[in-house]
């Protein structure tokens, strides 16, 4: 497989039209765990893929439209623990360390008050809250108004 060519692009694809369909929202991908890859390589790779589409304009369910604009406005940041942050230019914010903010807990309303915290622009960057509770997470940023990501990882989540 060749940096730019279709099958690079099929692959990220998907990828693709997952950050396509939550667009202006950002997106925490835990590359290990989804893809098998680190987060680096992914986030070169999904570059490359659009890279690849603006060079040769293969058709794609996503639409030549929205490709264009992702290929615009899309920015992919190298969150640390294997995992990236794609979204709008104006969302994501320079790539940060799992160093930002670390939490222990198992408490449920204490994972509503640091997602809440970071709705309110409380805490910015990367928040790692380390837990075992079981997160509904697409629940978790619809009532955070979507102005937050939750991300799991292997032993928590990630709040942006």
């Amino acid at each position: 497989m060749k940096r730019f060519d279709e099958s690079a692009f099929r692959r990220y694809e998907p990828l693709l039209r997952l950050v396509a369909g939550s667009w202006p929202m950002t997106r925490n991908i835990d590359c290990r765990a989804t893809l098998q890859l680190s987060g680096s390589t992914v986030a070169s790779r999904l570059r490359d893929a659009l890279r690849g589409w603006e060079k040769h304009r293969w058709d794609s369910s996503i639409g030549s439209e929205t490709l264009t604009m992702l290929s615009r406005e899309l920015v992919v940041s190298e969150r640390g623990d294997d995992c990236i942050m794609v979204g709008p230019r104006d969302k994501v914010s320079a790539p940060v360390t799992t160093s930002d903010q670390t939490f222990e807990t198992e408490s449920s309303d204490a994972f509503t008050a640091i997602c809440t915290l970071h709705e309110h622009g409380l805490f910015k960057g990367v928040t790692y809250v380390k837990t075992k509770l079981a997160i509904q997470q697409a629940e978790c940023e619809a009532a955070h108004g979507g102005l937050i990501a939750v991300s799991q990882t292997g032993d928590g989540y990630i709040v942006t």
